[in-house]
């Protein structure tokens, strides 16, 4: 009994609760701005910025034009590609190698629109050969800023033969304690000297040819750096499309049309990543500052576009064989009103009416629940039946009476008495009067049975 008193009041705490529940999800999935604003009024505010393009070891290639040392060519972090022309610089051996030592070329790239910041050398590498036997052959390798030396590296002494050789050397850790920052404006340079011994005690020794400007003989020296700012301004909603703009600044004065590539993901709040055929780069505008790409997104297509916090990576690299540069920006994207249209369902309906539809449907399925269990408890389990309410008895059928039985029937109810005494009945229980069938006729002196007395042949008890 106190189990059904309880039963009510625990239904009303949970309604309690749902609507509580209901409420709550009301506010969060109702829009967050006034119903009259329109798609391209409503501009989601920034959240959170990338911290800035992560440090990381870019190639600086030398590129230079085949000729005699001392040369002069261009250092530039665009990534080689299969037409470039082979490049073959020959620098001849000192004359007194203990004491001299020949200049390569200087090799220099200027900063444009913003700081290089320089955290470490990961590595040199210089491709060369000779068409002579050199020994100790060894290329001297200062990093400069403005023609002024800040790093000296050298490789190790080693033997060249006509076939090319690749000669590598990686700078001490920590040989920077503080970035080394080139200023817009200044440059960035290589300086490389060649020594060898000869093969005599007094004489020059054998000359060297310093390979490079191809993929496969890649001369160049490996920074670690940022030279790349990017980042995504806030999302926007115009014509049924979601528009961002990458804002992109580098430090080298390459044509960005020829030499950068750019790209874009996102990711949404239920962290998928959307597919780049949804993705549109509609612009790009470069100019003498900075780089301006515009791409815009079809959400309508994607069904898992739901509000929330969305991350916009920016993608860049030098070329298609460079190093990827990204940063990404962080926004809290709410979609307008427009987005429901595309989905095809609920296209009459807001969101919070669905969504207490949907409580409202959930209460009633656990109410049925509970009810259900309950009236299941009220019985007891039988021996081979299951728990349920008894089941109601089968109702007897009535006996079918043959047609003799119905004539005499009529004949009674007519006043005439029926042939042979009173008819058996239905049942075939004896008539009174009469004797049971198959026992025979009663005796001749044997007294009539009384009309009502239980046994045939026996008279009535007096009162």
């Amino acid at each position: 009994m106190l189990a059904r008193r309880s039963l009510p009041v625990a239904v009303l705490s949970f309604l309690v609760v749902v609507m509580f529940m209901a409420t709550a999800a009301a506010g969060a999935l109702g829009p967050d701005r006034p119903s009259s604003t329109t798609e391209e009024e409503w501009v989601p505010s920034a959240v959170l910025q990338g911290e800035g393009v992560e440090p990381k070891i870019t190639p600086y290639y030398l590129r230079t034009l085949t000729g005699s040392a001392p040369d002069s060519g261009l250092l530039s972090p665009a990534a080689l590609n299969e037409t470039d022309a082979l490049a073959e610089t020959t620098v001849n051996g000192p004359v007194a190698p203990r004491l001299l030592i020949n200049n390569v070329g200087t090799y220099s790239m200027y900063v444009e629109r913003m700081p290089l910041y320089i955290y470490g050398v990961n590595m040199v590498s210089l491709w060369a050969k000779s068409n002579e036997d050199v020994q100790g052959a060894s290329f001297r390798v200062h990093l400069q800023r403005n023609g002024q030396n800040q790093r000296s590296m050298s490789t190790p002494p080693t033997q060249l033969s006509s076939a090319p050789m690749e000669l590598t050397v990686s700078d001490a850790v920590g040989s920077f304690p503080e970035p080394l920052v080139i200023m817009p404006g200044d440059s960035m340079g290589l300086f490389i000297q060649y020594t060898a011994r000869s093969r005599y005690p007094v004489g020059p020794a054998p000359p060297a040819i310093m390979l490079s400007s191809t993929m496969q003989h890649a001369t160049r020296i490996e920074l670690l750096a940022s030279p790349m700012e990017m980042n995504v301004s806030a999302p926007a909603f115009t014509e049924g499309h979601l528009h961002v703009t990458g804002r992109v600044t580098d430090t080298s004065d390459l044509d960005p049309k020829e030499k950068l590539i750019f790209g874009l993901e996102i990711t949404t709040a239920g962290g998928r990543l959307v597919k780049a055929s949804q993705i549109t780069q509609e612009s790009f505008a470069p100019d003498e500052e900075k780089v301006l790409i515009n791409w815009s997104w079809d959400y309508k297509k994607a069904p898992e576009a739901t509000d929330g916090l969305y991350e916009f990576k920016i993608d860049v690299s030098y070329g298609v064989y460079g190093i990827n540069y990204t940063n990404s920006s962080f926004y809290e994207v709410t979609f307008p009103e427009q987005k429901k249209e595309a989905d095809g369902l609920f296209t009459d309906f807001n969101t919070t009416f669905l969504a207490v539809a949907i409580i409202i449907a959930v209460i009633v399925a656990v109410v049925a629940v509970v009810f259900w269990r309950r009236s299941r408890a009220a019985y007891p389990m039988g021996y081979m039946d299951p728990r349920g309410p008894p089941k109601r008895p089968k109702k007897a059928k009535k006996p079918k009476m043959s047609k003799k039985q119905k004539k005499a029937m009529m004949q009674t109810r007519n006043g005439m008495p029926p042939p042979g005494g009173p008819p058996q009945s239905p049942d075939r229980t004896p008539m009174p009067g009469r004797a049971p069938p198959g026992g025979g006729a009663p005796p001749p002196k044997a007294p009539g049975a009384p009309h009502g007395s239980p046994h045939p042949g026996t008279a009535r008890p007096r009162r």
